[in-house]
Formats: C-alpha cells, structure tokens, sequence
C-alpha cells in the first residue's frame, strides 16, 4: 500500500493513495490479483464555496478452480493419500491417469478454470455553499461502473475423444454496470 498526501495552500488538499494484492488460493489456480488506485481532491473555490471530487479505479483478476464433478477441486479432496502424485505427465506428454476420466491434478490445473477480471471505476463528486456558519447547502453525485469479463474453460479430453465421446467446453459473459446517484 502506498499512500500520498499534499497541500496547494489555501486553495486545497489533496490525497492519492495505491494499494496491490497478489494473494494465493489453496490449489495452484486459484488467486487475486487487484490494484486499487484512488484520489480525492478538495478545492476551496472562494471563501463560500467548496469542492471535493474523489476518483476510485479497482482493476481485479480472479482465476480459479473449475467446480465441476470432474474439477480440480474434487480430484483433490477424492485422491487416496496414499497416491503418488510426483509423476504429472506419461513420457509421451499425456496426463498420469486415476481411473477412467481421472486425469492428475496438475493436468487439470492446466485444463479446466474459471477466470474473471474486473475493471471498475468509482467516482464522486461534492460542492458546498456556506450559506451561514455551521449551515452548508451541498450538491451531492456519484458513479459506480464497471465491466466484469467472466470465462469457463474446459479443455477437451483427448482420451474420450479417442473412445468418440463429446468434451471439452467454453462459457463466456461480459456483465456491464452502471449506477449513477
């Protein structure tokens, strides 16, 4: 986190402040990734009149573990301890195999996630007459909107092909807000 500060005389103050998080999940694909950057600016435009404007961008990736009976997850939790998982890949590249449609973890990792990222942009916006001491007359607007990309991939299983049966798929939506106070 990273924060800012300074003055402009007696015309104002503002603030500036940035703040990054890289936090892992328990399996290998899950994680959040986020950078948050945010302003606020306060101006005195005459001894009566006053602005505050505070400017709020969050950028946020967050890639995680397909939930599907045959997902990351599952495997997991399912596996024997007593499963030697050292060896991921069959010398001709192929995933190590537990059971029929069980591929190792590391394959699915690979294979099969969920993924979203986010861009928001939060804005607001304030002026205010004195009309007396202790008596502000104020105008109040703010902005909230963002655009979140959302994808599911599930990569094909070269093995049930092979067996002629159907895998593999891709689900994408973009999901778009706006609110305006």
């Amino acid at each position: 986190s990273l924060r800012g500060s300074g003055s402009m005389g007696q015309i104002g103050v503002f603030t500036f402040g940035a703040s990054y998080l890289d936090q892992q999940g328990v399996n290998p694909i899950e994680k959040l990734d986020r950078l948050n950057l945010s302003t606020n600016i306060n101006f005195n435009l005459n001894d009566r009149i006053t602005s505050t404007t505070g400017i709020q961008k969050i950028r946020s990736r967050n890639p995680f573990a397909d939930g599907s009976f045959d997902g990351l997850d599952r495997a997991l939790i399912n596996m024997p301890a007593s499963t030697d998982v050292r060896q991921a890949w069959m010398p001709d590249g192929s995933p190590v195999m537990f059971g029929n449609n069980d591929p190792h973890f590391e394959w699915l990792a690979e294979n099969q996630f969920n993924d979203e990222l986010t861009n928001r942009w939060m804005v607001s916006q304030q002026f205010g007459y004195r009309i007396a001491p202790g008596l502000v007359l104020s105008n109040n607007w703010g902005l909230d909107t963002y655009v979140s990309e959302f994808g599911r991939y599930l990569d094909e299983r070269p093995w049930r092909t092979a067996e002629g049966e159907e895998s593999g798929s891709t689900i994408q939506r973009k999901t778009t807000r706006t609110t305006i106070n």
